[in-house]
């Protein structure tokens, strides 16, 4: 009996040791590259205000970026995988301009299995989710409405859209008093009149007409299903 509980413990003992012996594989991976870099947590690495929601994801990747402020480059850790975090806009300009050929695929947003990469999703087709051969059929199909002739164009009409949206809560305010406002209600709706426009040459006015047909499709679209 005193031999199987000897056995037992050698291998959990075993087993945890190699638990953390993988979990702390890449530790020291910036120091041996002799990057300054954040101390990982445990199994967290640098996101655990994340984790544990003590932080939104704004404000804990401004306090990270802020960490090194003489920097060009240092080192983060997204839970047990190192990143690197760029501060120098030359740096910035050289990756994602001239030496843009190395560094054509995004991280992984719903993970890279083929069944995810071929799925229909949303989120998966867009092209900071594709990868490889798609990313580039679909941004050679998106890069001619981007021209420069054509943003400025698309300026104009942002422009006129906020200005629609300013006007109409001005005009509530005056006839009601102040208003409480839903951001997120607010932006959506100014989006889908700045994709209705500027998209589709479609003239849509989302605060004056609450339940557009396009608003509403736009909507139901963007609802998470499953």
């Amino acid at each position: 009996m005193l031999e199987v509980s000897l056995i037992t413990v050698g291998v959990v003992l075993t087993l945890a040791a190699l638990a953390y012996r993988y979990i702390t594989r890449n530790d020291f991976y910036f120091a041996d590259k002799a990057i300054p870099f954040m101390k990982p947590t445990f199994a967290l690495g640098n996101l655990g205000p994340l984790v544990l929601k003590k932080r939104n994801i704004l404000e804990h990747f401004k306090i990270l970026y802020d960490s090194f402020p003489d920097a060009k480059v240092f080192g983060i850790f997204n839970l047990t995988e190192p990143l690197y975090m760029v501060r120098d806009p030359e740096m910035a300009k050289k990756i994602a301009v001239k030496d843009f050929d190395h560094f054509v695929d995004h991280t992984g947003m719903t993970g890279a299995s083929e069944a995810v990469e071929n799925s229909h999703m949303l989120v998966t087709n867009t092209l900071v989710a594709l990868r490889g051969n798609k990313w580039r059929d679909m941004r050679a199909t998106l890069s001619p409405a981007f021209t420069g002739s054509k943003m400025r164009q698309m300026f104009t009409l942002i422009a006129e859209c906020g200005q629609s949206m300013v006007e109409f809560y001005q005009d509530k305010t005056r006839s009601e008093g102040p208003q409480v406002v839903e951001m997120k209600e607010l932006f959506s709706r100014f989006a889908n009149d700045v994709i209705a426009t500027a998209a589709f040459g479609l003239k849509v006015d989302s605060f004056k007409e609450q339940n557009n047909e396009f608003y509403t499709l736009g909507k139901s679209v963007s609802q998470p299903t499953g």
